[in-house]
């Protein structure tokens, strides 16, 4: 059986975002007393890794660890100083014509991982996280002026080809 710190680093990692403990410890079947010592043991294990534990009471995540901000800077100047990739412009025309979407949905239309492509999209202020629901990207306003228009609704066939856009991306998620 795997031990429980490993687990638990598993499903940070996979989540990405802050996770709360309750979450945590209902997903792997155990108390959260455990789920706070295996936190505990994890956050040991990572104080020499590249990657640290961040807790609150209720909640934790997977962080870069400080030592490493210099070299993160640098590759988050270069990504957002070169040109959008052909899969960035792939996924920033899902979300737009979609009127936003989901990672699963973008991947579904492109048959590809995009995680890479929407976190370069969101570091550049592109896309951004829905309120209120979680995973699914928007345009933002700076898009908006990045692409020279006053609305969205000034892109050719606009709510033509969203409509029947979002229609197939929801019918072919959800099989």
């Amino acid at each position: 059986m795997i031990d429980l710190p490993a687990q638990v680093e598993s499903l940070l990692f996979l989540r990405g975002d802050s996770v709360s403990i309750a979450w945590l410890a209902k997903t792997l079947k155990v108390h959260e007393s455990k789920i706070t010592l295996a936190l505990e043991e994890l956050e040991k294990n990572l104080s020499v890794r590249g990657v640290r534990l961040v807790r609150s009471l209720e909640s934790a995540a997977l962080v870069t660890a400080k030592e490493m901000s210099p070299i993160i800077e640098d590759i988050r100047k270069k990504e957002t100083e070169e040109e959008l990739s052909k899969a960035a412009l792939e996924v920033l025309s899902i979300v737009i014509y979609a009127g936003g979407a989901s990672k699963k949905e973008i991947d579904y239309v492109r048959g590809v991982n995009s995680q890479i492509s929407l976190r370069n999209l969101a570091i550049r202020g592109l896309i951004q996280k829905k309120e209120g629901e979680r995973g699914t990207y928007e345009p933002t306003v700076d898009l908006i002026r990045f692409l020279g228009l006053e609305s969205l609704s000034e892109l050719p066939r606009y709510e033509e080809l969203r409509k029947g856009m979002v229609e197939s991306l929801r019918e072919k998620a959800n099989e």
